[in-house]
């Protein structure tokens, strides 16, 4: 996968934003009220993750997770849906 800018992914791309404080049922609802098929997840004015229609269905729903009560981002999360270097403004695929 080569290095793209958040700029280059985005650029044709409907944003719509959410608070890390989303539940993945109040995600699902605003994605399908935005027709978009992944949310870019705030929190503090800072971007800390990406959410998407995939995460939901794999990591909340197939697991066993309650939508109503689980954040669409959890802390410590080993396997964070978007990893960022600091020396480039890229997006790069977490290990």
């Amino acid at each position: 996968m080569p290095n793209r800018t958040v700029r280059e992914i985005v650029a044709k791309q409907k944003v719509v934003t959410a608070p890390s404080k989303t539940t993945v049922d109040e995600a699902a609802r605003l994605m399908e009220d935005k027709e978009v098929g992944a949310l870019l997840v705030m929190d503090r004015g800072r971007l800390v993750g990406i959410f998407t229609e995939r995460d939901a269905l794999f990591r909340v729903l197939a697991a066993g997770r309650d939508p109503r009560t689980t954040h669409v981002v959890r802390r410590h999360d080993p396997r964070p849906a978007i990893g960022f270097t600091r020396t480039r403004p890229s997006v790069t695929p977490c290990s």
